[in-house]
Parts: structure tokens; sequence; C-alpha cells
């Protein structure tokens, strides 16, 4: 399955199913058509933000282990955050696009402002 996002094409996902729901401390399979949209907005969030600095070759194995990283951080906030408490969720959207930014800023393309 090819998977676009943010002029990056990818083979696959980054992230499985299995290592999506270990991340979330998640057993079961109960909820995974919830997991797999937040796994994939959080997969497209973080390669927004790398924009062309991400490279369409990456795989599980081969993508940076901070990209990767990135994406289970995104998740857990996508999951624990869900919009039910709007209060704590800003506060949480502001630690994490900062903590985002700060892990994803050497993977930027410089020349793109």
């Amino acid at each position: 399955m090819t998977l676009s996002f943010s002029r990056v094409t990818l083979a696959g996902p980054l992230l499985t199913m299995e290592e999506a729901r270990r991340h979330l401390r998640i057993t079961g399979t109960a909820y995974d058509a919830d997991i797999q949209d937040k796994l994939d907005a959080a997969q497209e969030g973080v390669l927004a933000i790398v924009g062309t600095g991400g490279d369409e070759t990456w795989t599980p194995a081969t993508a940076p282990k901070e990209i990767v990283n990135a994406i289970r951080l995104l998740l857990a906030h996508y999951y624990t955050n869900r919009g039910d408490d709007l209060a704590a969720s800003n506060r949480a959207d502001a630690v994490i696009w900062k903590e985002l930014d700060n892990v994803l800023s050497k993977y930027r393309d410089v020349g793109i402002a």
C-alpha cells in the first residue's frame, strides 16, 4: 500500500499496528480502527513537519529512529487527547508541538521557509 504525505510517498507505514498497540499499552484489538486513524494522522503530521526533508525510501527498518519516535509521541497524544477535556488538550497541544518541533527540526529541508 502506497502512502502519500506532504510530498513524500512511502511504500507503507513506518509504525505497525502491533507497535502502536504496544506503545499505547493496549493488548486487545477492539480499538484497532481508532488506533489506525490516529496512527495515520500521526504519521501524516510528522511527515508534514519534515516536509521535503522526508525520504520516500524510508521503511520501518531504515527510517531515522527519531522520526519513528515522533510518530509514537504524536500517536499517544492523539489517543490520549480526544477533545473531551479541551483545557487539558490545549495545554498538551502546546507541549507536544514544541517537542516535535525540537525533535524534527534537524530533518526539515532548510531550503524551504
